[in-house]
């Protein structure tokens, strides 16, 4: 090799070298795709080192789902697109939508447009087991998974209590003197009371993985009090229904759309 092409080789090498640290790499810690599938809740949030106090009675929560993200600061939930770059959460604010509720109580309009700010900022993202950290320039935020802070209530044993009534995609929000309250236990009976003061439902109850058969083996009517509650809570428990538990609501779902929406109560 002569000398000349010795020192071309060399200015080559250094030319890639250069090139290569040049590259923009993640930073140590840093996640590489999103943790989709999962939802998480804020335990901490810092702004300009200074604990930032959130409106009364809220936190900020992340559920990603491939490719997006949906967001929540109290009030409004906004999603979109996401990926992650470089280390960084990447959602446009161009295709960052937003549901338009009015929000009541003051401060939850500012914090949702705080929150938008920050999601679509680029901010860092870190995933270390079940705790996630979002940190931007002045704002850092701490969250942990919603299955550890709020594990979903297992069907069988908790005391379910019916709040919401579906058909379809509308869904109308329940209130009874006699709250309709619906118990599965381990034996497969369940019981449920349907929302008038001597409506009750007492059958068996199979589940067998999302679903659950309610045949009901004896029942009171319904004489006096919330008649459309009751005409619901008979009309799903009954045959096939799905099921979704998510923390402490539960969803049953009949095949002709009708529902349920149900939380849980105190024993």
């Amino acid at each position: 090799m002569t000398v000349r092409t010795a020192v071309a080789a060399a200015l080559a090498l250094l030319t890639m070298t250069g090139l290569c640290a040049c590259a923009t790499t993640a930073a140590p810690g840093s996640s590489s795709a999103l943790p989709n599938g999962r939802t998480f809740l804020s335990t901490a949030v810092t702004e300009n080192g200074a604990p930032k106090q959130l409106v009364a009675g809220t936190r900020i929560q992340l559920r990603f789902e491939d490719p997006g993200v949906v967001a929540n600061a109290g009030c409004n939930t906004m999603s979109g697109p996401a990926s992650v770059q470089n280390g960084a959460l990447v959602v446009d604010e161009n295709e960052l939508a937003m549901t338009l509720m009015g929000c009541l109580t003051a401060g939850l309009s500012e914090q949702d447009t705080w929150l938008s700010t920050f999601v679509t900022g680029r901010p860092a993202l870190r995933l270390d087991g079940d705790q996630l950290t979002l940190s931007g320039s002045a704002v850092t935020i701490t969250l942990l998974d919603r299955q550890v802070i709020d594990p979903d209530r297992p069907l069988i044993g908790t005391r379910w209590s019916v709040d919401t009534i579906f058909n379809g995609d509308v869904a109308s929000s329940v209130s009874s003197d006699t709250p309709a309250v619906l118990v599965v236990d381990a034996g497969g009976t369940f019981t449920a009371t349907t929302g008038c003061a001597d409506g009750q439902l007492q059958g068996t109850a199979s589940v067998q993985g999302s679903t659950v058969t309610f045949t009901v083996t004896n029942q009171q009517p319904c004489t006096k009090g919330s008649i459309a509650m009751d005409a619901a809570v008979r009309s799903v428990l009954s045959g096939k229904v799905g099921y979704v538990i998510s923390a402490g609501s539960l969803r049953l779902t009949a095949g002709d759309g009708s529902g349920l929406g149900l939380h849980a109560a105190a024993a």
